[in-house]
């Protein structure tokens, strides 16, 4: 038996699939037949002596009858794996040749979850079979490990139903701002843990985690890193008066407003130019906060670095060298293009230091391990680079600003077609990169 991996409410997210295992002698007549029929069990395995039936429907009533006028001994357990699977990249899958852990959380803490003495055995005679009356006796020496992680499974599911509709490659990141909790993770296309071999020639990536491990130029995300490092460095304010004519122009590279049209957006404060993401106020800007303070900025949101401390697997994303951004690589860097990329999971980060007034709370997957049935919390796993306690790491009015720019963005800006009651209060930012996969282009 493997431990459970259990949700922030204790809900089972593995082994919660009950099957019942029917083992018999091998003389089949047509009453066992139909039996057999009638609760779609089919035969798993096979021996010498005796047939091995599996099947998720218990019926009580053909049960006794396959126990009374065939022999049958019965067992209920449990599959390690739903079908689908909840939260399949995060849980990751398990060898099946030894049971061990390969990728994602069963990998993790592997040691943990196997670490379950529960042995199933039966007497037999000299010829192997099952002495009648004493049936098939289960052994444990201990209250079994487990894992609770802070995943909410009706979030997550939700999450999933979302993404399954869309049919797009595609994640979602769900995390609760004040505690820094991780309530749900996805990335479509999903896969079957319990049978990982038929995706490993496949072309769709399905066991790619792309909230975690997928890195991506973040294009105007990358905004609000650019907006607080001018807030903060006091080169700028709301009503600072930039002009948009539809391009600019550094070191003979043009770089166009794609929000602005031909013409641009002519005269355009600060905040106007945030929520309706011109490029050009935002060059200008970034031309006046300087590249390195922008940088630096990048870093105390956790760009660059995993945030997970090595839980699953993760990626750090990317930021440019100092030598990345002279020129018209700050035009770049200011609008989020270049040499830059970010993971999903560092993008919903961002707006979770916006939502909590700048204060920065290390993410967290995993809430403690299940220890022969004591519960032992564990802090977030943080690896060198990583940040291991809460800080303030941009001022609450900055914040407070960029707050009231995301909500502007929403209700009049370049997400307005996500404006309405339902969103009342809802703030985002939008971001367009132009990229390549697989040799096409491609915008994220």
């Amino acid at each position: 038996a493997r431990g459970t991996i259990y949700d922030a409410d204790r809900i089972p997210l593995t082994g919660s699939t009950t099957d019942t295992i029917y083992i018999m002698d091998q003389k089949s007549s047509s009453r066992r037949e139909q039996l057999l029929a009638l609760i779609s069990a089919q035969r798993i395995s096979s021996n010498p002596h005796y047939d091995v039936y599996r099947t998720a429907v218990y019926h009580p009533y053909a049960t006794e009858l396959l126990q009374k006028e065939h022999g049958a001994f019965v067992l209920r357990t449990t599959r390690r794996y739903s079908q689908p699977q909840l939260a399949c990249h995060l849980i990751g899958y398990i060898q099946r040749a030894d049971k061990q852990g390969m990728s994602g959380l069963e990998k993790t803490f592997d040691a943990v979850l196997r670490d379950n003495s529960r042995e199933l055995y039966a007497r037999v005679d000299a010829t192997g079979s099952i002495l009648p009356g004493l049936g098939v006796i289960e052994e444990s020496s201990k209250e079994p490990n487990g894992l609770v992680i802070s995943l909410r499974s009706s979030i997550q599911r939700e999450v999933e139903r979302i993404l399954a509709e869309q049919n797009k490659r595609s994640s979602v990141v769900v995390l609760e701002a004040a505690t820094g909790d991780l309530v749900a993770s996805a990335s479509y296309p999903f896969f079957y843990p319990g049978s990982v071999e038929q995706y490993l020639e496949s072309d769709s990536m399905e066991l790619f985690h792309q909230a975690t491990q997928g890195q991506y130029p973040p294009g105007s995300l990358f905004k609000i890193i650019v907006a607080a490092a001018a807030l903060e460095q006091e080169v700028a304010g709301p009503d600072t008066l930039f002009h948009c004519d539809g391009a600019v122009e550094i070191n003979g590279v043009r770089i166009r407003c794609s929000s602005g049209g031909n013409s641009g957006h002519g005269d355009i404060t600060l905040a106007e130019a945030f929520s309706q993401s011109c490029n050009v106020a935002f060059i200008q800007l970034g031309t006046l906060t300087g590249g390195n303070e922008i940088l630096s900025m990048a870093e105390l949101f956790g760009l660059g670095r995993t945030l997970l401390g090595g839980v699953v697997e993760e990626n750090p994303g990317l930021l440019p060298d100092p030598k990345d951004i002279m020129g018209a690589g700050i035009g770049n860097l200011s609008i989020g293009q270049g040499k830059l990329l970010i993971t999903p999971l560092q993008a919903a980060r961002l707006s979770q230091v916006i939502v909590n007034g700048g204060r920065d709370v290390p993410i967290r997957l995993v809430h403690g391990l299940l220890m022969a049935g004591n519960f032992e919390p564990q802090l977030p796993t943080v690896q060198a680079g990583s940040f291991s306690h809460d800080r303030q790491i941009i001022s609450p009015k900055t914040a407070e600003l960029l707050q009231q720019w995301m909500v502007d963005t929403v209700e009049v800006g370049t997400a307005n077609n996500y404006s309405g009651e339902e969103n009342q209060g809802a703030g985002g930012k939008t971001g367009s990169a132009q990229s390549s996969s697989n040799g096409e282009k491609v915008v994220h």
